[in-house]
């Protein structure tokens, strides 16, 4: 998957979802929580699509591609990365 461009999100009081190893998610755990946003964080092994559903953003990374794509996949089925209006989740990284 190619790598976007830097945006900026009015996360505050919005629900981002970040999927990863714990370490290595910590800074976004934390720049999310900075922005006020409502953050729920998995380990790669234990996401679940649903957990996807009514975020605005979704920040996710595991060790296997075929998980990462499978969160990719899920995220650009719940909205991200679709033409026409706005939707409510932007995205997944």
């Amino acid at each position: 998957m190619a790598f976007g461009f830097p945006i900026a999100l009015d996360v505050s009081s919005r629900k981002a979802i970040v999927i990863g190893p714990p370490k290595l998610m910590a800074e976004k755990v934390r720049q999310l929580r900075e922005a006020g946003a409502e953050v729920i964080e998995r380990a790669p092994s234990e996401w679940r699509a649903e957990d996807l559903d009514g975020a605005v953003v979704c920040v996710g990374w595991s060790p296997d591609p075929g998980e990462r794509e499978a969160i990719a996949r899920e995220a650009r089925a719940r909205g991200g990365g679709s033409a026409g209006p706005p939707p409510p989740l932007a995205g997944c990284w």
